[in-house]
């Protein structure tokens, strides 16, 4: 079965990620991300303007990823019965 577009943004968004953790913003090749997923390298920029928005994209899940560790942390911080987190 066929993915449908979210789930194959999201395959070349896992994939981008382990390329740029591996060497980087110049390891960041769409021919590589093309053959690691098993689509073409337009699909790849079907799903992408280009391989700055596929950067942009592996960063905001990062963040995402941050955010959401950070925020439970603080609830469990909370949960605790601390009330005050200086930095």
């Amino acid at each position: 079965m066929a993915l449908d577009k979210e789930e194959m943004s999201e395959k070349v968004l896992a994939i981008a990620e382990a390329l740029l953790n591996e060497g980087g913003a110049e390891n960041l090749k769409a021919r590589t991300i093309a053959e690691q997923a098993g689509i073409s390298v337009g699909s790849v920029y079907n799903l992408f303007a280009d391989l700055d928005e596929v950067h942009r994209a592996v960063n905001m899940r990062l963040l995402d990823r941050l955010g959401g560790t950070g925020l439970a942390a603080m609830a469990d911080l909370e949960r605790q019965g601390v009330t005050d987190v200086q930095h």
